[in-house]
């Protein structure tokens, strides 16, 4: 079974403007079985970088499948020193 995900980031400043984001695309190759048994297996990492001055930031990760059928998404605030 093939699905890509589709994973958004973006950082807001303290202000909540949008200061930087990026879209990456994930090419899942799996099978039935392996789908099934997603939720028992370990996570993955996704990594993105962003270059940001001192101060504090809103990141936002909405990750999508390809075929729309799930969505998902977090936000955390971190402070850069």
């Amino acid at each position: 079974m093939g699905d890509d995900l589709t994973a958004i980031t973006a950082i807001f400043d303290s202000d909540g403007n949008f200061l930087a984001g990026k879209q990456q695309t994930l090419k899942l190759l799996l099978r039935d079985e392996t789908l099934a048994g997603l939720g028992e297996q370990s996570r993955e990492t996704l990594e993105t970088w962003f270059e940001l001055s001192p101060g504090t930031y809103l990141v936002r990760l909405v990750v999508r499948s390809d075929q729309g059928q799930t969505m998902t998404a977090s936000s955390k605030v971190f402070e850069i020193h």
